[in-house]
């Protein structure tokens, strides 16, 4: 599975998708549209903090000290305090759920990144 090399590029528009309380997991998806055929998950759980607007474009992510810094083209200093961050590039449509959710969806994954956190 390859490792995450900071910073990580994503230069599309990202939505906050959901927040799961119980183990603070956030998604963050970039649905498929005409120019972009793939969809794109980025998953941080144990999410203890965050500043985030509901769009993001044009998203980088960046590894600074206990959290991951969420630079966007129009929101420069949000920020996801978490145990990891995941990204998968899928060939799945907006509605359906994430590859992180169900593991029969798996086979749609076309790209997939992580960083865990050391403890």
């Amino acid at each position: 599975m390859p490792a995450i090399e900071f910073p990580l590029r994503l230069p599309r528009r990202f939505e906050l998708w959901s927040y799961q309380v119980s183990h603070g997991v956030l998604l963050l998806r970039s649905a498929p549209g005409p120019d972009q055929p793939t969809r794109i998950d980025v998953q941080f759980r144990f999410t203890s903090d965050l500043k985030l607007p509901a769009v993001l474009n044009d998203l980088v992510i960046d590894l600074h000290g206990d959290r991951y810094a969420l630079v966007a083209a129009d929101y420069p200093d949000g920020y996801v305090v978490a145990e990891n961050v995941q990204v998968a590039e899928d060939d799945l449509q907006d509605r359906q759920p994430s590859v992180f959710e169900d593991e029969q969806l798996v086979l749609h994954r076309m790209r997939y990144l992580h960083h865990f956190r050391q403890s």
